[in-house]
């Protein structure tokens, strides 16, 4: 009889314990699948530098994967353009009327920035550039929106401060 309450205690707690393992083993699956997902996040930032007569605005992946874009759109005045839209484009630059060289790198659908990198979204080239439009008027107008994914197709938007302040209004 003792024996026999013996052994129901150690069926029941290898019981407890088989269940306890499993437990662990699928919360521990979980956290290497958010960890896995987490190594991989891409995290995307807009600067730009203006010195003499260029400004530059770029876009660097600070994150640790790399970042697949899905959109970009540029404002200026309350105006939208899509980055990757030559059309689009080109009506931005009629826009500006800035006289000179402008050279600009279109990141569009399906381009790829990867961790660490850094890519340039417009750069303008002037003699005719005034110090007011490189160091006020432009990093002060000009917006960027950026859309991308990781690689576990999880969205992401980046943002300027003036596109932010242009959907706030």
């Amino acid at each position: 009889m003792e024996n026999n309450k013996t052994d129901r205690i150690i069926s029941y707690s290898a019981i407890v314990i088989a269940l306890a393992s499993i437990i662990i083993s699928i919360w521990q699956g979980i956290e290497t699948r958010n960890h896995n997902r987490l190594s991989v996040t891409p995290r995307l930032n807009i600067t730009y530098h203006a010195k003499s007569n260029e400004i530059k605005f770029k876009v660097k992946n600070n994150g640790l994967g790399p970042a697949l874009i899905r959109d970009c759109t540029i404002s200026f005045d309350g105006k939208k353009y899509k980055s990757y839209g030559p059309n689009e484009l080109y009506k931005f630059l009629e826009y500006l009327e800035i006289e000179g060289i402008l050279n600009f790198s279109i990141i569009g659908e399906s381009s790829l920035i990867p961790a660490g990198e850094e890519e340039n979204l417009l750069i303008f080239y002037s003699d005719s550039l005034s110090e007011e439009m490189l160091l006020h008027t432009l990093p002060n107008s000009l917006g960027f929106k950026i859309e991308y994914s990781s690689m576990y197709d999880e969205h992401f938007t980046s943002t300027n401060d003036v596109y932010d302040e242009l959907d706030e209004n």
